[in-house]
């Protein structure tokens, strides 16, 4: 078993969580809209709140991607 270091980099922090979501995401064998959707837009938040505490949702999707709110709300809803 390893252990994380003693200090963690947002790096570090960042590659752990997609990791995490990943394994589980494929653990439930989750196809690519929907579920898998809701937890990536959950780590681009999680990563924009770290630079901000305020940032919103559509903030976020509006920098990580190249559709709209309203397009990322109906992948996630798939």
């Amino acid at each position: 078993m390893t252990t994380a270091p003693a200090v963690l980099d947002r790096e570090h922090v960042e590659r752990v969580l997609n990791e995490a979501a990943d394994d589980v995401l494929d653990w439930a064998d989750a196809d690519d809209e929907g579920a898998r959707d809701i937890v990536n837009l959950v780590i681009n938040l999680f990563g924009a709140r770290l630079d901000n505490p305020e940032a919103t949702i559509e903030q976020t999707i509006e920098e990580n991607y190249d559709e709209d709110p309203d397009e990322v709300l109906s992948w996630c809803q798939a």
